[in-house]
């Protein structure tokens, strides 16, 4: 911990609780809307613990409504449409990691490309720092795994490896 970039002070830190672990979580994923409704939070969508981002959704998921349907609310639009505004963004914002999220916590191996990705953060700041931006969700799928990255990521593998190379003799 004390070697990570921007580390927090831990050496006086002091566990006040038990440590709490789940091994069958459920992760529900609910159309964010029903005729005259719009859901939030965990009612549309609960996610993984492990990414912290679950009470940030659902002020999102809060939010997103109400300045969707502000116009109906006031007699200047119309109430389905906000709703399916307000659905298409919800979906657009959370499933993509939403779907990566529940795809984690099946605790399968890590994929060819997460495995490139994950080794690279731990030898290279600027690839821990583009992970950084994904685990809260600051960026999306698309984002983390562009194809610049990627490359970042494979020349930060091949030095990694021909550095642990033994010498040519």
């Amino acid at each position: 911990m004390r070697a990570l970039p921007e580390a927090p002070p831990v050496d006086s830190a002091e566990r006040v609780s038990k440590i709490i672990g789940l091994v069958d979580y459920p992760l529900h994923s609910r159309r964010p809307t029903a005729p005259g409704v719009a859901l939030i939070g965990d009612a549309a969508l609960t996610g993984d613990p492990l990414w912290g981002v679950g009470c940030g959704w659902a002020l999102e998921s809060a939010r997103w409504p109400a300045e969707a349907v502000a116009p109906a609310a006031t007699g200047r639009g119309d109430l389905d449409r906000s709703l399916t505004a307000y659905a298409r963004r919800h979906r657009r914002r959370l499933s993509g990691h939403q779907y990566l999220a529940a795809d984690f916590a099946k605790a399968r191996r890590f994929n060819p490309m997460e495995r490139l990705v994950f080794s690279a953060a731990a030898r290279d700041e600027s690839v821990a720092r583009h992970m950084h931006l994904f685990a809260p969700r600051l960026i999306g799928p698309l984002r983390f795994l562009n194809p610049l990255v990627l490359a970042k990521a494979t020349v930060v593998d091949i030095r990694h490896r021909k550095a642990a190379e033994p010498p040519a003799r």
